[in-house]
């Protein structure tokens, strides 16, 4: 039930979510905070999709096996199926962190102070011929590219072994 209300949000556009992402901002004082961008951002829709055809391609059989040889629920859980579905875990943290990195509508309504604004809202001001907008710019592409060459080999598992079986 709650993967088909998480399909469901995946298919409004994102402005649909932004009052009770502010409501809720609000009534639990993350408002204004990096709290507001972060949580969202961990229960992001396509993040809880794609973890949820990671964990359908885990085979019964290993699970089965497993609760033969240890029988801890824990021990299953944190020494077999998450080494196994460790690629799909860190693709969906890198296309969610991703995603937030690159957000422009969610701070301006999240967050009031403007030193608190995200990098994205803030290369908006540079003016041409700007060598500190250009380093800003830079340092705006390195992070998430960074982070992809990084984990390129999990990303690219993650994304290709899940989303065929």
């Amino acid at each position: 039930m709650i993967f088909y209300f998480y399909i469901i949000v995946m298919m409004m556009p994102f402005q649909v979510t932004l009052l009770p992402q502010y409501i809720v901002s609000r009534r639990f004082e993350l408002y204004d905070t990096p709290w507001a961008m972060i949580l969202p951002g961990i229960f992001a829709p396509f993040a809880a999709f794609l973890l949820t055809q990671v964990m359908k391609s885990v085979p019964d059989e290993l699970i089965e096996a497993a609760r033969l040889d240890t029988g801890s629920t824990l021990k299953i859980i944190w020494h077999i199926i998450v080494p196994t579905i460790r690629p799909g875990i860190i693709c969906a943290w890198v296309l969610s962190f991703t995603e937030q990195w690159n957000a422009v509508a969610e701070p301006i309504i999240l967050m009031e102070t403007r030193e608190k604004y995200p990098l994205a809202i803030l290369l908006n001001g540079i003016q041409p011929g700007d060598v500190l907008g250009f380093a800003a710019t830079l340092m705006f592409f390195l992070a998430p590219l960074l982070l992809f060459s990084f984990f390129e080999d999990e990303v690219m598992e993650g994304l290709g072994d899940y989303t065929l079986k």
